[in-house]
């Protein structure tokens, strides 16, 4: 399965497939054809999961998706969809904002600082559209009106130029890049719902960004926001940044895009400070942390509580108080 894998990768190229692994990728289809059944099912399964982690990927997009509206209803009370929505950092595609759009949100707005999204392919929104009318249930809302929300999918999304780009959204959808969290270019008060999806450890000022969340939140309006604290260059030592001096740091930070080494005690109180509720900052995820380790960590790190310390990520939930 591992050389069907690598049959099947298609290099990018400006988010076009490269045209001669999408031969070799049809052509190894075609002969798949002929075969039995539980191979196709196999490579089904083993490439859906692959994809489940891939930034660039439809699956990806509708798993964050899910759990980020899905997350929104419990958090507000709320069945229907969030009127506005900001997302910090999208990243790759516009995926998310599709569906949230298709779903019943009104506006969507994302605010990405590094310029991921190289392009807006045709096929892919396509796809999308496509993977919607076939199972409605992938959209977070009301089920006696997602399979006509799921038709009304294709409205959102036009060809540009025949084989090129597409326009998504139908004008109800804002994008600005670059765009620094610590200055959004929207006014007070303007979205029922901003989230983050392992965005935050990026941001070289987070209390910032909170005070704009806590500016652009509508009274009463909610946020949501995964953080990774792991050691992004080698997550199989996910404290490792914590032993760096802060000089060497700030240094491999401003050079190489490191992220910041804010834990959780920090952002709850930054939050706090910018004027937001706390309704949750449930740890993710814990590292075990030896005597040894801790010995090798700066003193403002070694000196935390086993549970702050070992904390992997979190996900915080925000309210904008009403009043």
């Amino acid at each position: 399965m591992a050389k069907v894998l690598e049959t099947l990768r298609l290099k990018r190229r400006k988010d076009a497939p490269d045209p001669h692994a999408a031969r070799r990728a049809e052509a190894f289809l075609a002969r798949l054809k002929g075969g039995g059944w539980e191979t196709r099912e196999r490579l089904y399964y083993l490439l859906r999961d692959s994809l489940s982690d891939d930034h660039d990927s439809i699956v990806y997009a509708i798993r964050v998706y899910r759990r980020f509206f899905l997350e929104y209803r419990r958090l507000s009370g709320v069945s229907e969809p969030p009127g506005s929505v900001l997302e910090l950092g999208p990243g790759r595609n516009l995926a998310i904002g599709l569906l949230a759009l298709a779903s019943g949100t009104d506006a969507y707005a994302g605010a990405d600082l590094n310029p991921k999204l190289h392009g807006r392919p045709y096929w892919f929104y396509c796809r999308l559209v496509e993977e919607l009318k076939a199972n409605p249930s992938l959209l977070v809302g009301d089920a006696a009106t997602m399979a006509s929300a799921a038709d009304r999918a294709g409205s959102l999304v036009r060809e540009a130029e025949p084989g090129g780009e597409a326009e998504v959204g139908g004008g109800r959808l804002d994008y600005h890049c670059p765009c620094d969290a610590g200055a959004l270019p929207f006014p007070d008060a303007a979205f029922d719902y901003v989230f983050s999806n392992a965005v935050f450890e990026h941001f070289h000022n987070p209390a910032a960004a909170l005070r704009e969340i806590a500016r652009v939140l509508r009274p009463g309006a909610v946020g949501l926001h995964k953080i990774d604290f792991r050691y992004h260059r080698d997550k199989s030592r996910p404290l490792t940044h914590l032993a760096f001096p802060a000089g060497e740091h700030e240094e491999l930070r401003t050079r190489h895009g490191w992220t910041n080494r804010w834990r959780r005690p920090d952002y709850v109180r930054a939050a706090r400070e910018a004027g937001l509720e706390v309704i949750e900052a449930e740890i993710t995820g814990s590292a075990e942390v030896t005597p040894t380790l801790r010995a090798s960590l700066q003193p403002e790190f070694a000196a935390l509580p086993e549970e702050e310390l070992s904390a992997l990520g979190i996900l915080l939930s925000l309210r904008r108080p009403r009043g």
